[in-house]
């Protein structure tokens, strides 16, 4: 083992208050490691993204459950462009997310799975 993201050394079911302070993990799914080195993960289980340094020390997170701007019902996968935008699959709600850097906003991303997937220079994983 290298680094552990998220743990606990206590042990819990998925579905316990372990895991839904900031910093934990509840089912993550997407991961992505940006040009700085900054860590991102799909928390699916709490519907939102969690932010981590390269040696694993907790960062920040953003998200929840619900359908608005900002909000997420399952994220699953993840990707950051040179630009620094961090796109979200939001899967429960059917539409991909836009963050840009320094509190710009975010947008939504709606069309065919093609289009999406045609995001210049991004930097994607799935299922990791």
């Amino acid at each position: 083992l290298l680094t552990k993201w998220g743990g606990s050394s206590a042990a819990g079911h998925a579905s316990s208050a372990l895991a839904q302070e900031a910093g934990q993990l509840r089912s993550p799914w997407g991961i992505i490691v940006d040009g700085a080195g900054h860590l991102y993960v799909t928390d699916t289980g709490n519907h939102r993204i969690e932010k981590f340094d390269r040696e694993g020390n907790f960062i920040t997170q953003w998200g929840g459950f619900g359908n608005g701007d900002g909000q997420f019902n399952f994220p699953y996968g993840i990707a950051v462009d040179a630009k620094g935008s961090v796109f979200v699959v939001d899967s429960g709600n059917t539409r991909v997310q836009q963050f840009m850097p320094a509190d710009e906003g975010s947008e939504r991303l709606q069309g065919e799975a093609e289009e999406l997937a045609e995001v210049e220079n991004a930097q994607r994983t799935q299922n990791v």
